[in-house]
């Protein structure tokens, strides 16, 4: 971290809010907070170990 909230340190936090926010909240039916908790959870396990990412140029499924 930078300087106390320079745009360049949110960066990065900013963006993976939007993404979470965009594959887990929108165009879901979502009935309880529990629900969307267990989506979240499910979600970041699948950002984590198993989305396809692009290191070196390279796609690989990590597990």
């Amino acid at each position: 971290m930078n300087r106390k909230s320079t745009p360049i340190d949110d960066s990065p936090m900013e963006s993976f809010h939007s993404i979470l926010k965009k594959e887990t909240l929108y165009n879901k039916n979502i009935t309880s907070l529990e629900q969307y908790i267990a989506i979240v959870k499910n979600w970041i396990i699948f950002y984590n170990t198993i989305r396809l990412k692009s290191n070196n140029k390279k796609y690989e499924i990590t597990n």
